[in-house]
């Protein structure tokens, strides 16, 4: 299946529409983080997860046990704005749908991995003549885009 599939039925978000080309920059979609907190979003070791009895707009901190994330873990976060027409909120569905992803991505032990991978691309100085660090190459390649 294609990505595109599974995040429309398992998010809940049409990925094609929503989230492509321009349209994918748009407030509903922005969420400004320190460059630490950024990475750790972006390689799923950081969410937001909605408060049970909050708003739509009031989560809870969550992050992978890999990472050293403990001072911020269940901590409020709420977003909230004066003029709900002209500047929107961040999508609510967007951040379900990266929780539920990194949720998978710490319970399947997909974090440990690309540690793995990532420790031995810094340690690796060339590549395998054999094709061996093929691997190694992609992730190094797909992670830069």
């Amino acid at each position: 299946a294609s990505v595109h599939a599974i995040l429309d039925g398992f998010g809940g978000v049409s990925s094609i529409e929503e989230l492509n080309g321009p349209k994918v920059h748009r407030l509903e979609n922005i969420l400004i983080l320190g460059s630490f907190y950024h990475d750790a979003f972006d390689q799923l070791q950081l969410w937001l997860e909605n408060r049970p009895n909050g708003s739509k707009y009031t989560y809870v901190v969550k992050a992978s046990a890999e990472h050293d994330l403990r001072s911020l873990l269940n901590r409020r976060v709420e977003f909230t704005t004066t003029d709900t027409v002209n500047l929107p909120l961040p999508d609510p569905r967007y951040f379900r749908l990266h929780a539920a992803c990194a949720r998978a991505a710490d319970l399947s032990g997909a974090e440990e991995y690309n540690n793995r991978i990532l420790r031995e691309a810094e340690a690796t100085g060339v590549l395998a003549a054999d094709g061996g660090s093929s691997e190694l190459l992609d992730y190094v390649l797909m992670s830069r885009l």
